[in-house]
């Protein structure tokens, strides 16, 4: 009944872990396979992120997702050093205090041992992720295994000393360091394992420039910026995969639906050019996610945590939020005997007993205990008899919408468990749609028209039966 659901109807961050133990990085979580939902085993970066969690240094951004493309903030690095530091003197991190942002205890920790912090809201450069724990790594845990002297674009001893131990490799064969760059989750994930187990450490020796082969088209399209959203970069390797993950979820739900998948060829509804309507929809969450994202920097907050950031006290608000259920048919003839029914026998028994029998909104099935609503959430007929219902209150006459007739019961929002956090999911909701209304979108349109959407997506399913 919402109007986010009328498709329907028509149809972290690093925590916080026990001291470390001074030789080692002892294991303090178990990790089950599958744990993290969007790491598929075969990845790249699927053995780091499980040692980090079994570490307890690295944890998802949220219960069992590792958003390994979400870019490494100078919070979450601070936080990582603080805990290397604390493992390491012996000197155990405050607790959090309430209202404060969730890495202060973290960059306190390290300020109170002459570590400098740069803002922690921040995303981080590879340079300072690299000096926060070039600052709280000692040398010992570092011994070198390579020979490297200069860097093509760095001779900084702390980087150095990185590249040395075999923690870092380099973004080429040359070894640049690319120190103005930020670095993703999966990627700090990969260096901090290094950290943890010396066995994953590299060997290596450089090519001088000469030596080294230019980028192929391919791999410089893949740098490439895809588009930006208020000034922050979202690259085009980003943006393949979110494309490559959204035709995957439409060829998914095409086969659950219609026991057919996707076919280039065929014409859907709504849709006149397939591979433009991909490419609107990665765009689309790409500019949400980093939306979201950059939010949660601003205000110092996990991404998670932002709904009750952002409404902390929804009963201020009481008078403005709303309980309803109601049963949906689709003729005025159920309708006015359904309600005949109920003021014969008006009770929230018989309510629910002519709803599971007559009701047609999945939303009710799905969740019998009714909508908790704001201002402007349901279309304005069903919002409107709410409002006119006392609480406890049913429909004395069907109520004519879109969708169908409506006999609506109004209810107390209070009595209902977690109306809360109902309450600040719905404004949060509000929240993001206003921010993406707002937001300045700079494509780049040359790329992306070239863009190739369904042979991008045969490369893909080649890659993962291979």
């Amino acid at each position: 009944m919402k109007k986010r659901l009328i498709a329907a109807l028509l149809c972290g961050c690093f925590l916080a872990t026990p001291a470390l133990a001074t030789s080692s990085f002892p294991t303090v979580n178990t990790y089950s396979p599958g744990y993290y939902t969007d790491v598929k085993p075969d990845e790249w970066y699927a053995d780091a992120a499980r040692l980090c969690y079994e570490a307890g240094l690295i944890t998802g951004t949220r219960a069992n997702t590792f958003s390994p493309n979400n870019a490494v903030t100078i919070g979450e690095a601070a936080a990582l050093a603080a805990r290397i530091l604390s493992s390491i003197s012996g000197e155990a991190i405050r607790a959090e205090a309430a209202g404060e942002a969730w890495y202060r205890r973290y960059v306190d920790f390290l300020e109170a041992h002459s570590v400098a912090v740069p803002d922690p809201a921040q995303n981080a450069s590879r340079t300072q992720f690299f000096h926060l724990l070039a600052a709280v790594v000692p040398p010992e845990r570092l011994a070198p295994i390579n020979s490297i002297e200069t860097l093509p674009d760095t001779d900084d001893p702390d980087i150095l000393r990185f590249y040395n131990a075999g923690v870092l490799t380099g973004t080429d064969a040359t070894g640049t360091f690319q120190g103005g760059r930020g670095l993703r989750r999966n990627e700090c994930a990969t260096m901090v394992a290094r950290i943890i187990d010396p066995d994953l450490r590299r060997t290596f020796t450089l090519k001088s420039e000469a030596e080294t082969p230019t980028l192929s088209p391919e791999e410089e399209l893949l740098q490439t910026e895809a588009f930006r959203v208020n000034g922050v970069s979202v690259s085009f390797d980003r943006f393949i995969e979110t494309l490559n993950a959204c035709v995957a979820e439409t060829d998914a739900n095409l086969k659950a639906n219609n026991s057919k998948g996707l076919d280039w060829n065929a014409k859907y509804t709504g849709v006149d050019d397939l591979p433009a309507y991909f490419k609107e929809m990665a765009m689309a969450r790409l500019v949400e996610s980093t939306l979201i994202s950059s939010q949660a920097k601003a205000l110092g907050c996990s991404e998670e945590a932002l709904p009750a950031v952002l409404t902390p006290d929804p009963s201020k608000a009481l008078d403005k939020i709303y309980c309803a259920k109601h049963i949906l048919v689709a003729d005025e003839q159920t309708a006015t005997a359904i309600v005949a029914l109920l003021k014969s026998s008006p009770s929230l028994d018989t309510f629910n007993s002519l709803m599971n029998q007559y009701g047609t909104d999945p939303g009710m099935k799905s969740d019998p205990r009714g909508y908790i609503f704001t201002d402007g959430d349901m279309v304005a007929e069903f919002e409107n008899a709410v409002k006119a219902l006392n609480i406890g209150a049913c429909s004395n006459v069907p109520v004519k919408s879109q969708f169908g007739y409506h006999v609506i019961l109004r209810l107390d929002p209070t009595t209902r468990s977690g109306w809360e956090q109902a309450v600040q999911e719905l404004k949060y909701e509000d929240y993001v749609d206003a921010w993406v209304v707002s937001a300045t979108v700079t494509p780049n349109t040359a790329e992306l028209n070239k863009l190739d959407v369904q042979a991008r997506y045969e490369a893909y399913l080649a890659s993962q039966n291979g």
